[in-house]
């Protein structure tokens, strides 16, 4: 009776010790293209901030819709990182920087609809 219950400890172990693995290597990942990221976050956000500063002069109007979808999106996206870093099945290694990059964009979207301030 023993022995049953120490193997199955020890397959519980070693399956959380798998998925604490895959969770620091995909951070790993995160953090390796974090610098190359920046490369499209600024000229995102200054996209964005040029579109804002435009919108504000003329009569362009800046959408609530656009910009709350793009803080939504950017919530869901880091929401189904966090629930996929922890999951036990296997990742492509793409998945990380086409998430980074679309959270990029949106942040650029989210910016350039802010309400105008005049």
């Amino acid at each position: 009776m023993g022995q049953f219950w120490f193997d199955w400890i020890k397959g519980r172990i070693n399956t959380l010790s798998e998925v604490v693995y895959q969770f620091l290597a995909r951070i790993a990942l995160l953090v390796v293209w974090s610098p190359y990221m920046l490369i499209l976050l600024v000229p995102a956000v200054y996209d964005g901030l040029m579109t804002w500063r435009i919108k504000r002069t003329n009569f362009d109007y800046a959408s609530p819709i656009i910009h709350s979808y793009g803080i939504r999106s950017i919530g869901y996206l880091f929401l189904a990182f966090c629930v996929v870093s922890f999951s036990p099945f296997a990742v492509s290694p793409l998945v990380i920087p086409v998430v980074m990059m679309i959270a990029c964009i949106l942040i650029g979207f989210a910016i350039g609809n802010f309400q105008k301030r005049v």
